[in-house]
């Protein structure tokens, strides 16, 4: 979920998206940079687990599409 707050920062959030508790998690900047952290249980991200949430959308892994190859021709 993204919004614009008043003062004109971008502001994100993904509802259930902690790894620790599965709370909600949001990204933020302070003078050491940006972070993600969990508001329910204080949990921030690793850099590499920020920059796939970035990437992705999420931290859990993506269903696997199907595809006729893997089960063979069924015609």
């Amino acid at each position: 979920m993204v919004y614009l707050s008043p003062t004109n920062r971008e502001a994100r959030f993904w509802l259930k998206g902690c790894p620790r508790d599965n709370g909600d998690l949001y990204f933020d900047r302070d003078m050491y940079g940006p972070f993600v952290s969990c508001l329910q249980c204080g949990y921030y991200l690793t850099d590499n687990q920020m920059r796939v949430l970035m990437s992705l959308g999420t931290l859990r892994e993506q269903p696997h599409a199907y595809s006729p190859q893997e089960n063979g021709n069924r015609n």
